[in-house]
């Protein structure tokens, strides 16, 4: 996002927020490696889950969060809806292994203005997932892949097709770095430290 501003023209200070801040305490719930992945969403731009029953993803077990998605339709088998809750119950109610990043209509590629839109920003979905101990899947072209590798807070896939060859990748002991790495960034977002160094920064470039 700072490189497409400065490709505007912006010539100000600027200061990285790199994650939302999210004011609820971390899960206290201690998570194991297993095919377990939690995808919580507005569900009504997430039809690519009913896609989830391909032979490369019927050992992964998918436990979906959100509203709006399409009573009519029947979940795949390894597809479990948990229903809707408040953002602020959802850190210490999440059931699984990792968290999911991805939306729209296609398991290949993200549909439309989501593939744009994830390019530039951090979602609060990372927070979420943060929060709640989950490692990240998320896709290599993101704007915050860079920061999930860099921080060793999960896993860098091009698709859901991806999960499962990448859980397989992942030893135990380097699941247990990831959640520790993860209960450190859990505790600066749930005191509101991202925009407090964002502040600072700025403060002390003027």
């Amino acid at each position: 996002m700072e490189e497409w501003i400065r490709a505007k023209g912006y010539r100000g200070k600027i200061a990285m927020l790199q994650l939302f801040d999210f004011l609820v305490k971390p899960s206290q719930t201690k998570r194991n490696l297993s095919n377990s992945v939690v995808f919580a969403a507005n569900l009504s731009k997430s039809s690519f889950l009913f896609q989830l029953d391909q032979p490369a993803l019927r050992n992964i077990n998918f436990n979906v969060y959100g509203k709006g998605f399409d009573e009519v339709k029947q979940w795949p088998q390894n597809v479990h809806y948990k229903g809707a809750f408040a953002p602020s119950e959802m850190p210490a109610i999440v059931e699984g292994s990792f968290g999911l990043l991805w939306n729209g209509d296609q398991l290949d590629q993200p549909g439309g203005s989501f593939a744009r839109y994830l390019q530039y920003i951090s979602p609060h979905k990372l927070s979420l997932y943060i929060l709640a101990g989950l490692p990240i899947l998320i896709p290599r072209f993101a704007g915050a892949s860079r920061f999930i590798e860099e921080n060793c807070l999960g896993i860098l896939i091009d698709s859901p097709a991806d999960i499962e060859t990448a859980i397989k990748n992942l030893s135990a002991e380097d699941y247990r770095i990831i959640c520790n790495n993860l209960a450190i960034w859990a505790d600066w977002i749930s005191k509101g430290e991202q925009l407090k160094r964002a502040v600072r920064e700025v403060g002390e470039k003027w």
